[in-house]
């Protein structure tokens, strides 16, 4: 049977003691960062097919983002081990976003093959810093039902990460312009994760 004392306790454990703008703004980081992975996942071959190379090239910087994003977890999740996840985090949106813009003004294979790169390690390596960024921020009774709460706000993004892309290309945007209009998404992101650094307070327990 549903409890509904478990709700108001879920409730309670979200957003009471000055919780609310922490868990909004850890929503609102999840959120981005997989729009901005699944917008990468599904269109980057395309958009690189855009910019007039051949389905080859676009091959190839998907192989290239997804090599690198398995690097980013690995190596991302060792650095947040070793020194906290909050500068790390923060340095990967801002490189996300210089990635985005590189991808954006590229118009040479390897350029756009390291940009797909950096992308892939910043913004799938960064997805993993945040699985365990999310519960330290709430008390242990409600520790997996908040970082189960921000995945499934950020499934949100990672929906309308490709529909925004197929958006944009339907009402004319190019290819760089796609990858440009990304760029203050992530910096949104930059924004929220520092803001979160500033005002969120790790629980002990």
């Amino acid at each position: 049977d549903h409890d509904p004392d478990a709700d108001r306790g879920l409730a309670r454990g979200l957003f009471s003691e000055r919780r609310a703008l922490t868990t909004f703004l850890i929503w609102v980081v999840f959120g981005l960062d997989l729009l901005v992975t699944y917008l990468l996942l599904n269109w980057l071959p395309t958009l690189v097919v855009a910019k007039g190379f051949a389905a080859a090239a676009g091959a190839a910087a998907s192989l290239w983002f997804n090599a690198f994003s398995v690097m980013g977890a690995l190596m991302l999740g060792w650095l947040a081990d070793m020194i906290g996840f909050r500068w790390p985090l923060l340095a990967v949106f801002l490189v996300l976003a210089a990635a985005m813009y590189g991808l954006a003004q590229a118009t040479a294979l390897p350029a756009i093959y390291g940009f797909a790169a950096a992308a892939g390690f910043t913004v799938v390596g960064g997805l993993y810093v945040l699985y365990a960024l999310a519960p330290i921020y709430y008390p242990a009774q409600v520790r997996a039902a908040g970082a189960g709460a921000a995945i499934a706000v950020g499934r949100l993004g990672s929906i309308a990460g490709p529909l925004i892309a197929g958006e944009l290309r339907g009402a004319g945007y190019s290819a760089g312009q796609v990858f440009q209009s990304m760029v203050p998404v992530v910096l949104v992101g930059a924004v929220a994760v520092f803001a979160l650094m500033s005002v969120g307070k790790p629980e002990n327990a």
